[in-house]
């Protein structure tokens, strides 16, 4: 159990307070839905559309819940995974809009479909709903912590090489992780 805690802080330090793509993200987030605000004049605060808030579905709280630290899990598994086999790596970005596109076609309707808290914090912010707001911030990161303690016992704690989704290019990677490659 201490291994867990010491890995949560070690990924809050790293990613929420260290990285500026944290930052830049919910700025995005935010700044997107203020530009679509005034493009669209008014149109995403109609009743139907609500800044496309995140919502639980018809089956409640503790259904979006599991569904959304569900989805979560299986998208950071799946990158984890493609990324770190050399001939999978090339394929992570199609997987991940394989389940993107899966998930918004069948896990919508249950949890609204988030698995990313910026852009469920954007919406929010502009329709000043908070209700269930807990569950997008809490629930995907579980997830995702989870599907990361999964791939290091998997792996008997080999460490990752870069999980990005496009490596054919000249970025460096912003993550700690191993330095061989795939």
């Amino acid at each position: 159990m201490r291994r867990f805690y010491e890995q949560t802080l070690c990924i809050l330090q790293n990613f929420l307070l260290a990285n500026p793509d944290l930052h830049h993200g919910l700025l995005g987030a935010i700044g997107g839905v203020t530009l679509a605000r005034y493009v669209l004049r008014g149109a995403l605060g109609n009743h139907a559309v609500r800044y496309a808030v995140t919502v639980p579905g018809v089956y409640g709280s503790t259904f979006a819940f599991v569904a959304e630290l569900a989805i979560s899990f299986f998208l950071m598994i799946t990158v984890l995974f493609a990324t770190n086999h050399k001939r999978l790596a090339p394929y992570t970005a199609y997987f991940v809009g394989v389940l993107i596109a899966t998930y918004y076609t069948f896990e919508a309707p249950l949890s609204g479909m988030s698995t990313n808290p910026a852009r469920t914090f954007g919406s929010a912010l502009h329709a000043n709903y908070w209700h269930a707001l807990w569950i997008y911030f809490i629930a995907p990161s579980m997830g995702m912590l989870a599907a990361g303690e999964v791939f290091l016992r998997v792996r008997r704690g080999a460490a990752p090489y870069c999980a990005k989704l496009h490596h054919a290019n000249n970025e460096p990677c912003i993550f700690h992780h191993a330095q061989h490659q795939v």
